[in-house]
Order: structure tokens, then sequence, then C-alpha cells
């Protein structure tokens, strides 16, 4: 059975991910995609339109501030 509470906006799931283990990165659900992956732009694009309400969903990626 899958447990959707820790499933990512992209679909992955950061249980067993050796990063969040390590403790190198807090999980894109527990930072709301703000994790060292994405710093350069600032917020994982995916996460952003996905679960951010102030993000259109047809708003182009290019186009969501950061």
């Amino acid at each position: 059975m899958i447990d959707f509470t820790t499933v990512t906006a992209c679909g992955e799931c950061c249980l067993g991910c050796s990063k969040k283990e390590s403790g190198t990165c807090p999980g894109c659900i527990e930072a709301k995609g703000k994790v060292p992956e994405w710093a350069e732009s600032g917020i994982c694009r995916i996460y952003a339109c996905c679960m951010e309400p102030q993000y259109p969903v047809l708003l182009p990626v290019w186009e969501i501030p950061v």
C-alpha cells in the first residue's frame, strides 16, 4: 500500500533518500519545495505549480516568480 502523504509534488518520495537520511536535505514536503537541489531557482517549480495556490496551474514555469 502506498502512503500518499509521503509522495512529493513531482511523484518522488523522500523516504529512504540518502540526502535526507544524511541531513543534507530536509525533504521537499518538509521544506515546501525549497531544497538544496533547487537553491539556484529558489523553489522546486513542480512544487510551486502543484502546491502554491498563488501560482496558477497554467502559468509557464519560466514566469513563476522566485
